[in-house]
């Protein structure tokens, strides 16, 4: 998943764990080179996690995460 306005702080909300094959593995990241002052949250589902967090925060330009589909919960790489 690109992010290509930063313009403003963005949430990306990710699917039900459930609705994802496992293993399967999400990139994203700010292509617009923004993050830095316009941060984008990555939020789990319900209360799904990722590693043990309700969200993580992409707060540097051109930051990245890689998720992967665990059994409960999502994973960074």
């Amino acid at each position: 998943v690109g992010v290509t306005d930063t313009t403003v702080a963005r949430t990306l909300d990710l699917p039900p764990i459930a609705s994802v094959q496992l293993d399967a593995i999400i990139i994203i990241k700010d292509e617009s080179g923004g993050a830095g002052a316009n941060n984008i949250t990555i939020d789990a589902d319900g209360a799904e996690t990722i590693d043990g967090a309700a969200t993580k925060v992409i707060n540097s330009n051109y930051g990245v995460f890689r998720l992967k589909r665990g059994p409960t919960q999502w994973f960074t790489l």
